[in-house]
């Protein structure tokens, strides 16, 4: 379960990070909220690579998570003014996938 949380986390974690740097150079959402796109995402792959070293790694990823949300929601609202329901269910779902990962 370890190398499927790893590579998961890896790139979900990497995706949230080119999400961001995108966002950055488009200019279109505010700098906290692609800094917590791209903080998050590093985040992620940290916890997920050190995921078998300690259960504080824990914390890390649902840090991550929880920033990972707060950013998609508030770059939703700025960029479509209404919430994305599909984009965060799946958001949702992976996180979920995460998390149970984790714990097994």
């Amino acid at each position: 379960m370890y190398y499927v949380l790893l590579v998961l986390g890896i790139i979900y974690g990497s995706i949230n990070i080119f999400a961001g740097f995108m966002q950055l150079k488009q200019k279109q959402i505010a700098l906290w909220s692609s800094s917590f796109m791209i903080g998050s995402g590093i985040l992620m792959i940290l916890a997920s690579i050190l995921s078998d070293k300690s259960f504080y790694y824990f914390y890390m990823l649902l840090g991550s998570i929880l920033l990972i949300h707060i950013a998609a929601i508030a770059n939703g609202f700025k960029l479509n003014n209404k919430l994305n329901y599909r984009h965060h269910i799946i958001r949702l779902l992976i996180s979920i996938i995460l998390i149970v990962l984790y714990l097994v």
